[in-house]
C-alpha cells in the first residue's frame, strides 16, 4: 500500500465511530490493491483488499471515496465475516461479527445484506438473515 492508496476504515473502529461499545483496538481498511494478497498488514492497521474478493469488489464499489464505511457496508462487512468465521470453526470471532450485526441493525434499522444474498448460499444468506430478523421483530415488539 502506497501513501497515496485511498482506504476506507472498517472493523471494530468503525463501530466504534457509530457508537458501539465493543472494546477493540484493531485498525482495519478497505482498500482496491489489484495482484495484492487479500490481508495483509501495514504500519497502520490490517488490510483488507477489496480487489481480491467478489463480495468485498461489490462492497467497494459503494464504499470508495468515504473515509468510514457506511453503516449497510459496515453491516455487509459484518455478516461477511460472520459466514467465514462460522465455516472456518472460529467461533469467538463470530460471536464478536453476530455482536456488531445486532447492534448495526437495532441502532439504524438495517433490514437486508443485498451484497451478501447475491454472492452466499441460500444457508448461509439465511443465517444471516434470521440474526436480523431476530433483531427487527424485538425491535417491533418494544414500539
Amino acid at each position: 500500500m502506497t501513501d497515496d492508496t485511498h482506504r476506507v476504515m472498517v472493523g471494530g473502529k468503525a463501530m466504534n465511530f457509530y457508537g458501539s461499545n465493543r472494546l477493540t483496538s484493531d485498525i482495519d481498511y478497505l482498500v482496491w490493491e489489484p495482484g495484492r494478497d487479500l490481508f495483509y498488514q501495514h504500519d497502520d492497521g490490517d488490510i483488507i483488499n477489496a480487489a481480491a474478493h467478489p463480495v468485498l469488489r461489490d462492497i467497494w464499489q459503494e464504499e470508495q471515496g468515504r473515509q468510514i464505511v457506511s453503516v449497510q457496508g459496515l453491516l455487509e462487512l459484518k455478516a461477511f465475516a460472520f459466514i467465514n468465521h462460522c465455516q472456518n470453526g472460529h467461533f469467538r470471532k463470530s460471536y464478536d461479527d453476530e455482536y456488531d450485526i445486532k447492534f448495526l441493525v437495532d441502532k439504524f434499522g438495517l433490514q437486508d445484506v443485498p451484497v451478501i444474498r447475491r454472492h452466499m448460499g441460500p444457508g448461509e444468506y439465511q443465517e444471516v438473515k434470521k440474526i436480523i430478523d431476530m433483531v427487527l421483530e424485538h425491535r417491533r415488539r418494544a414500539t
